[in-house]
């Protein structure tokens, strides 16, 4: 997926990068209690950290019920709620706008998009519904006053993704992206 990066850094970023509409972090935190690691952080406050499967890293700091807490996903293939972000966006764009993709692509991006939306709701803590979710993303994935016109960096992004010709690797890629459940933590992200 790194080669995908390149072109992500291109591409229009929603105003956030946020998980905690699908992340419960001090739910994570009093279920894998057992294996939390605590210490002092440099201002005298708690700090908990908690390694997880699928190379993910939870901290929080400070007060339990209070804390802020963070997740990184640490494998090379970057956050799972990233690319949920970023392929759900751009599938409501192309759903709004079908002239920015063949029928093809259209269909791909939405077989992303629904592969990724599964996984999320699946390895949220608490898990979400369907429903729930779908509230999340219609949040989140708003077209607005995004125009229609066809720009190089969405060109670039199909044909980099869900193109005739790109499709076979990118459908691999996702399928090892997905084959590890872990939490879908949105960082890092390209």
């Amino acid at each position: 997926m790194k080669t995908l990066g390149l072109v992500f850094l291109t591409f229009a970023f929603p105003a956030w990068s946020d998980e905690k509409p699908w992340i419960d972090y001090e739910l994570v935190m009093s279920q894998h209690a057992e294996q939390v690691v605590t210490s002092t952080g440099e201002r005298g406050q708690l700090v908990r950290h908690l390694s997880l499967p699928g190379a993910i890293e939870v901290e929080c700091s400070g007060p339990i019920g209070e804390a802020k807490c963070t997740g990184r996903d640490m494998s090379d293939q970057f956050g799972v709620g990233c690319f949920l972000d970023i392929f759900a966006g751009l599938d409501a764009r192309v759903q709004a706008c079908p002239e920015l993709a063949s029928q093809a692509e259209a269909q791909r991006l939405r077989a992303i998009s629904q592969s990724l939306k599964m996984f999320v709701m699946e390895n949220a803590v608490p898990p979400l519904t369907a429903q729930e979710m779908d509230l999340i993303l219609a949040e989140r994935t708003e077209v607005g006053d995004q125009t229609c016109e066809k720009d190089d960096e969405t060109a670039n992004f199909l044909a980099d993704v869900v193109s005739d010709e790109k499709w076979p690797e990118t459908e691999r890629k996702m399928g090892q992206l997905l084959a590890i459940p872990r939490l879908p933590i949105w960082t890092s992200c390209f």
